[in-house]
């Protein structure tokens, strides 16, 4: 067995190993040539160094992707992008792929790694869950603000059906309130305004909503709730081949979020650019919406009829000296 980096030539080979190899748990799948590329090989962070490949007597076998944290970045984690095994399940030769992509990234000055979010282990993946936990990757904790609580950081991805969906009379009822107090919610394609007003807010996300005003899609759909002329709150749909573009990643349904409210105007702001949102994602055609969340969060959704489809674990192990062996 012998480990080289990724070239042109095999293009086509990685491919059909890897979705071999994911089984449609990844968001990802199916990989198609043109994906990887798009999804890997062009972004700025693409380290050809680190796209590594077993190869034997009949040829490619197995292989990992990972990435060198960038010179200038303070936090020296690395990232995992994916790994894959002609046996359609990780073993020898993704162990021998995944030892020299670590070992190569501890040369560069990595202290850990950490699994991308388009690589994230879906829940019900025990196979790749045992090979990664049998080298000593765990799950990282994060302080989740939302509860204000220490949490293990994994997503849920929702679905949510659209055939049936209509707003609510309670819903309605609620947006009348809010608007008696000043409050309005509506769909904003641009604004000159809005733009600086968000990213200057603590509205969560605030930042991402200024950009996405900037950049004027005609298949992203962003909800902006205001009190006056102060922005309090967002929500965003899009669609397939957006800048949000879920197509890449094997889907074909709308997609929701990101959305956030300002804490000090949270308690109906929400529910309202909620259904609004995936109102507008109905009637754009669409038969589900996904929606990506913190499982903190998920009873606020429960609420428009969203159901767990899919429970993606975030993965890190650190590089160095470990006190334990790991095989």
């Amino acid at each position: 067995m012998t480990i080289s980096p990724f070239c042109e030539q095999d293009l086509e080979a990685v491919v059909a190993i890897w979705n071999r190899t994911a089984r449609g748990r990844t968001l990802y799948y199916p990989l198609t040539p043109d994906k990887l590329r798009r999804l890997f090989l062009e972004k700025p962070d693409f380290d050809p160094a680190g796209f590594l490949l077993a190869q034997d007597a009949r040829g490619i076998a197995g292989g990992v992707m990972v990435s060198a944290p960038a010179a200038s970045s303070d936090k020296r984690l690395a990232t995992l992008y994916g790994l894959f095994d002609r046996a359609g399940h990780p073993g020898r030769y993704a162990q021998a792929a995944l030892d020299a992509a670590l070992a190569y990234l501890e040369a560069r000055g990595a202290t850990g790694v950490s699994t991308h979010q388009l690589a994230t282990v879906d829940s019900r993946d025990l196979s790749l869950l045992d090979f990664l936990w049998l080298n000593r990757f765990h799950h990282p904790g994060v302080y989740d603000g939302v509860i204000e609580q220490q949490v293990s950081l994994n997503t849920l991805y929702l679905s949510c059906e659209l055939t049936a969906f209509h707003l609510p009379p309670e819903i309605v009822a609620l947006e009348e309130t809010l608007a008696a107090a000043g409050y309005t919610v509506r769909l904003v394609r641009d604004d000159a305004v809005l733009i600086p007003a968000f990213a200057a807010s603590d509205v969560p996300f605030g930042k991402e909503f200024a950009a996405i005003l900037r950049t004027r899609s005609p298949l992203e759909y962003l909800f902006v709730a205001c009190l006056g002329d102060e922005p309090v709150g967002g929500a965003l749909a899009s669609c397939p081949g957006a800048p949000t573009d879920w197509s890449n990643h094997g889907c074909s349904c709308g997609l929701f979020g990101p959305t956030g409210v300002s804490r000090k105007h949270r308690g109906g702001v929400g529910k309202v650019l909620l259904f609004r949102t995936l109102d507008c994602l109905r009637q754009l055609g669409y038969r589900e919406a996904m929606i990506p969340i913190a499982p903190s969060i998920l009873p606020f959704y429960r609420k428009a009829g969203a159901r767990v489809a899919r429970v993606a674990l975030h993965l890190q192990r650190p590089l160095g000296a470990l006190t334990l062996n790991v095989r």
